[in-house]
């Protein structure tokens, strides 16, 4: 089996789950050795779904908080 890579940062390891304009799969993160969660868009994402998503990544940047994950490009 042939492992799949986001980047060379990122381990594919399994599907999370799925949703109408991405997936979300667990990786690991070679930089951190950390376990983490990347957001796949879908190839047909509408331009709706894309100004969505957009909003979703600018609100993530800014959050702090201690049950939040930090966002890391």
């Amino acid at each position: 089996m042939s492992s799949k890579f986001v980047g060379e940062r990122y381990e594919i390891l399994r599907t999370l789950g799925s949703g109408g304009s991405c997936k979300v799969k667990l990786a690991f993160d070679k930089k951190t050795r950390q376990k983490v969660a990347v957001k796949i868009m879908n190839d047909d994402m509408s331009g709706e779904e894309m100004k969505l998503l957009t909003n979703e990544v600018k609100i993530m940047v800014d959050l702090n908080h201690e049950n939040v994950v930090n966002y890391i490009e």
